[in-house]
């Protein structure tokens, strides 16, 4: 039976100057000088811990420590080899070095590694001392001088957006050098857990379920196992997977040559319970697990998760113009993914743990998010993103870790390549969540804005979709984001990053005007809430606006163009109150135009749901993880049901969309609105419904027959229906031209109360007239998030607030206001 020996734990590190040898491989070598450090771990957290770096997110503190990239760092660690495993094989597992590693076993050199997502497994049976301490040293060279030694000089071909041209050269994830919305900052370490492995005959690397085909009230498996054994046996493979009461049973005999072998399997599945996307059907997960047994005996097991469930990737139908589409079937039924961009969860990735991932992903799943795609400059995270996407109903697209560059095409770097493809999709394949592998983020967009044409990279047309099909049939690869028609960034076929909004500077109403088939990037800046700038910047450099935000990667030149739309913030809170309702719109509008178009467009992902570090950019959730405003309404946008009204000519069309498999049937209610007074002075109701599955249009409104003054009238929608009710706004002139009379919010504490580390209040909001944007928070510095906020009130309606307050104790001082209302405070002390 194999034989698990972790070596995580505590281990020495120290820092010394590049190159700078001195004999630390060597077993007698004395590291008693050394640091403790924490293994898996990161450098940059250890120095923190002992106070030899400032907080590298404070300010433009990152400056400051930019020397631990310039040196070597060494670990070490003392582990006892028992007695009883001489005479088997003992293999020496890194899952991840961080990045340019040398490995040496009691003195002697054994493996290099220059790829931080590559696991490392060195055969160390002759190099261990039994019944007896063994050492184990890891170089990991200075990352800033490994990657400039890696890149070598300027060639005309050497491309990239973002980041010094030398990390196209570097398998380390490239966002770390430098990105639009992060400071480069390039880590450090054993990130990833080490173990000693020792078996006698035979031992399971691997083991793939995936779902061959579905009919009525059945499903094929195909099950996969690969085998790595030290001579030929007779063996037998067990297969096990259970999911409540459906059961999964096999065994087979297999045969066992000497070295590496795959054996594949079919198991026909009755009523089988299959995975859904979050709003389509149950997560449904298998708990398996694979038994190798040589001659009776247990040798390896291996237990893993998997969903039965299909993918289908849909480019052509009969809904487009040019039968150009771009959506996915999953089991046959087409699925609409409304989402975000994910990119690491922290610069300090140490810090990455499965509470971390669990406080973000919910908080997507409950903002009505069924999908986020890992942006292929970030990183392939760690089994717990994954496991909480898989139980979440969160689908991914799955970038490769490359990103906005013209990289190498050498063999050598293509060979290395293909190792750590290979690695991501075997370590990555059972996951349901994940629908799709891509290539690259923006990498042939590069190329073809850079005037070369329609370039294929071999790493994308040729490396990556020949590993994919050998290696996983159960999804669909695409070779880029964006990829398809005359250029890579064509609306009329593929996916698109629309980034003519912000980076073209075109109006934000440009978005309805956009064909996109996919729209996989667009988005909008906003600044953080006020207590989120004063944890990262010094209380002298809140406001104005000052080199600091620009450190922080906010962008006054593209944003102010925007915020004249909406008003001439002269103080703090205006601005961050301004700006987070420009970013709100502006996904609204992307978001509800791409529904509107449903299946015509298949999907709509902004940028992005996170931030690695204290920022004020595009995240709609800080880097503390509070929601911005532009969360809450992409939540709305993102419902099951929406009412979406758009502006055609001298008509409005308003729109159901019913991600649903029911038909929705409900009472549509529009009304005519008089800002200048806050009074409702027209109303009217129709019945409406919307197919299952669909976007339909309910009704149709010309303005002539409502609208007389479009700066002091506005129209307002609801749909409500048996499963709850949708609303939404329409302005027909600048938000900052339409004069909203001042009114007064009402707030009525309905419940205040524990629960676990949080409270949670219950709040009802009121309004004497029309209130515009109204919201509620906490004045306190606790993270609060709410079930619904920024929204919009008639008169004399009462919404009712669930707001949690993260780690909150005492008294929390309410706070409830509007773009039209003045703030209002209410003291409350949950018990």
């Amino acid at each position: 039976m194999k034989r698990v020996f972790s070596l995580d734990g505590v281990w020495k590190l120290q820092w010394f100057e590049f190159g700078r040898s001195e004999g630390q491989f060597a077993k007698d070598y004395d590291d008693s000088w050394w640091m403790d450090a924490r293994v898996p771990g990161e450098v940059h957290e250890e120095l923190l811990k002992r106070g030899l770096i400032e907080d590298p997110f404070f300010a433009d503190n990152c400056d400051k420590r930019e020397w631990v990239e310039r040196v070597d760092w060494w670990y070490r660690r003392r582990f006892y080899v028992p007695e009883d495993l001489r005479g088997k094989r003992v293999e020496l597992v890194f899952e991840g070095l961080d990045t340019f590693a040398t490995v040496w076993v009691n003195g002697v050199r054994v493996a290099e590694s220059e790829d931080m997502f590559l696991p490392l497994r060195v055969d160390v049976t002759d190099k261990l001392e039994y019944g007896a301490w063994n050492v184990v040293a890891v170089r990991l060279g200075a990352p800033w001088y490994e990657t400039l030694r890696r890149a070598g000089g300027f060639s005309e071909r050497t491309l990239n957006w973002n980041g010094s041209y030398a990390r196209l050269y570097a398998r380390k994830a490239q966002y770390q050098y430098g990105w639009d919305w992060a400071v480069k900052l390039l880590t450090v370490g054993i990130w990833r857990s080490v173990r000693l492995e020792a078996y006698d005959k035979a031992v399971l690397r691997d083991a793939f379920a995936w779902t061959r085909a579905l009919g009525d009230g059945w499903a094929e498996l195909e099950l996969w196992v690969e085998v790595e054994s030290l001579g030929e046996y007779e063996g037998e493979i067990a297969f096990e997977a259970r999911c409540g009461d459906s059961l999964i049973s096999q065994r087979w005999p297999v045969k066992l040559p000497r070295g590496s072998s795959e054996h594949r399997f079919r198991v026909k599945v009755e009523r089988p319970k299959l995975w859904w996307p979050r709003g389509y059907g149950p997560q449904n997960l298998y708990e398996a697990r694979v038994e190798l047994r040589v001659g009776g005996s247990l040798e390896d097991e291996r237990r893993f998760r998997f969903g039965i469930r299909t993918v289908e990737l849909v480019t052509e139908a009969d809904l487009t113009p040019n039968r150009k589409v771009f959506f996915f079937k999953v089991n046959g039924v087409p699925v609409f993914l409304k989402g975000a961009n994910w990119i690491p969860a922290d610069l300090l990735i140490s810090r990455l743990t499965r509470e971390r991932y669990r406080e973000l992903l919910e908080l997507a799943a409950e903002g009505n998010h069924n999908a986020l795609r890992v942006w292929g400059g970030g990183l392939v995270e760690h089994d717990d993103f994954y496991d909480l996407c898989d139980e979440l109903g969160i689908a991914l697209w799955h970038d490769f870790q490359f990103a906005c560059g013209h990289y190498p095409e050498d063999e050598r770097f293509l060979s290395l390549v293909r190792r750590e493809l290979e690695a991501t999709v075997r370590r990555l394949r059972n996951h349901p969540s994940i629908l799709l592998w891509c290539g690259n983020n923006e990498d042939e967009m590069l190329e073809f804005y850079s005037g070369f044409g329609l370039y294929r990279h071999r790493k994308d047309f040729e490396v990556a979709p020949e590993v994919v099909k050998r290696l996983d049939p159960s999804r669909p690869y695409w070779p880029s984001s964006p990829w398809g028609g005359e250029n890579p960034n064509d609306p009329r076929e593929g996916d698109r990053h629309n980034w003519d909004v912000w980076h073209g500077m075109v109006p934000i109403e440009w978005y309805t005007r956009d064909e996109a088939r996919f729209m996989s990037e667009f988005g909008m800046q906003a600044a953080p809430h006020v207590n989120t700038l004063r944890r990262f910047l010094p209380p002298d450099k809140l406001w104005p606006l000052n080199g600091l935000w620009i450190y922080h990667y906010h962008v006054p030149d593209k944003m102010l163009p925007y915020l004249k739309d909406f008003g001439d913030p002269r103080w703090l809170h205006d601005y961050v109150f301004l700006t987070q309702i420009v970013q709100g719109e502006a996904l609204k509008t992307a978001i509800e135009h791409c529904r509107r178009r449903k299946f015509a467009c298949g999907g709509a992902l902004y940028w992005s749901l996170n931030a690695p570090w204290p920022n004020a950019c595009w995240e709609t959730v800080d880097y503390y993880g509070r929601p911005k405003a532009g969360f809450y309404f992409a939540k709305r946008a993102f419902a099951p049901v929406i009412v979406s009204p758009v502006r055609s000519g001298e008509e409005v069309e308003v729109h159901l969309v019913n991600d649903t498999m029911s038909e929705v049937r409900g009472v549509l209610t529009v009304r005519l609105v008089d800002a200048g007074s806050g009074r409702v002075v027209r109303e009217e109701r129709v019945e409406a419904s919307a197919p299952p599955n669909s976007s339909a249009v309910a009704a149709k409104l010309r303005l002539s027959e409502w609208v007389r003054d479009p700066r002091r009238e506005l129209l307002h929608f609801t749909f409500e229906h048996p499963g709850g009710s949708a609303w939404n706004s329409l302005l027909l002139a600048k938000p900052r031209e339409v004069s909203f009379a001042p009114v007064d919010l009402s707030i009525e504490v309905r419940a205040a109360r524990v629960e676990g580390r949080d409270a949670v209040v219950e709040v009802e909001v009121s309004s004497s007239g029309y209130a515009r944007y109204a919201f509620v928070d906490v004045l306190e510095d606790f993270v609060a998030v709410a079930d619904d906020n920024f929204f919009d009130l008639l008169p004399g309606e009462r919404k009712l607030v669930k707001l949690r307050v993260k780690g909150a104790s005492g008294p929390l001082t309410l706070v409830a206001g509007a773009w039209n209302a003045k703030p209002v405070r209410r003291v409350v002390a949950p018990q």
